[in-house]
């Protein structure tokens, strides 16, 4: 193998998607560009074809005298055209990353996958690959909601109860708690995508089968995830510093492509270094290899 294959610390998990990420970086970064290059296309056309004005470009919203129902009535067609375009930018991005995460594999493996290949098996797996991440949404999104209810419902039961700061160390209490199960949702179902993509299953056996591979590394990915937050989050801020927007545009472009197409490599790794934890699939390979 021409990389490392077995349980990985954060460290080698970075060293080893970074040299997957540098070695292979022309065919992975032609499968991300032309999966988004739809999804480009429609922001561009909808963009330049001025179909519905911007918001701040809606009369009524600057006229002194305007009715609500007016204003709605205005804004409704731009809300729309947002509503549509963000989704189509869901279903792209979700779509980019299953690409990522299938041709980095094979690259990591060493049994190359050609862009456009990876990308038609993507496509063939389209319907699995988004319903497995919508229930994900979907069962997070439940999760707000009910908070939001028993939040609501514990501010109104306790306000005549007890002292300000005690309502506010409960509510607070209430926050991190959310937050927490919030992240032990997310984490638990991490390499739902990826499952879908390399093993063929979706939906809820997915979701099942990350889970039991993300038992015992729920730290482990969290510590990664927040590298990689904080390193957006400084390359972010760099970015904001440019003073032309077209160019600041297109280097915006070219390095969030670069950050999901390293996001997903780091993804792909960690599936297999969980893989190898739980099932000692490096030793399944070696004895693979020992067979040929």
């Amino acid at each position: 193998m021409q990389y490392r294959v077995g349980e990985m610390g954060v460290g080698e998990l970075f060293d080893v998607s970074f040299n997957v990420f540098k070695d292979n970086y022309k065919p992975i970064a032609t499968a991300a560009a032309l999966t988004l290059l739809p999804y480009m296309l429609l922001v561009v056309v909808t963009t330049l074809g001025n179909f519905v004005p911007r918001i701040d470009q809606i009369p009524e919203l600057h006229t002194p005298g305007t009715s609500a129902r007016a204003m709605i009535e205005a804004m409704a067609p731009t809300i729309l055209l947002s509503m549509v375009t963000a989704f189509f930018g869901y279903v792209n991005a979700v779509l980019m990353c299953s690409v990522l995460y299938i041709i980095s594999a094979s690259y990591y493996l060493n049994t190359p996958m050609r862009p456009l290949v990876a990308i038609r098996h993507t496509m063939s797996r389209w319907w699995p690959v988004l319903k497995t991440s919508l229930m994900v949404v979907l069962l997070m999104f439940g999760v707000m909601v009910l908070f939001g209810v028993a939040i609501f419902a514990l501010n109104m039961l306790i306000t005549r109860s007890v002292g300000n700061v005690l309502q506010a160390v409960i509510m607070a209490a209430v926050g991190v708690l959310f937050l927490v199960v919030m992240a032990l949702i997310y984490l638990r179902y991490l390499l739902g995508s990826n499952i879908v993509m390399l093993e063929g299953i979706s939906g809820r056996k997915a979701l099942s089968r990350s889970a039991k591979l993300m038992r015992g590394v729920y730290w482990k990915a969290f510590l990664i995830l927040l590298i990689m937050f904080v390193g957006g989050a400084v390359i972010g801020y760099g970015m904001s510093l440019i003073p032309y927007e077209p160019v600041a545009l297109f280097v915006r472009l070219a390095v969030n492509i670069n950050l999901y197409m390293f996001g997903a490599i780091v993804g792909t790794i960690l599936y297999f270094s969980n893989r190898c934890k739980h099932e000692n699939f490096d030793l399944m390979l070696l004895a693979e290899e020992a067979g040929e």
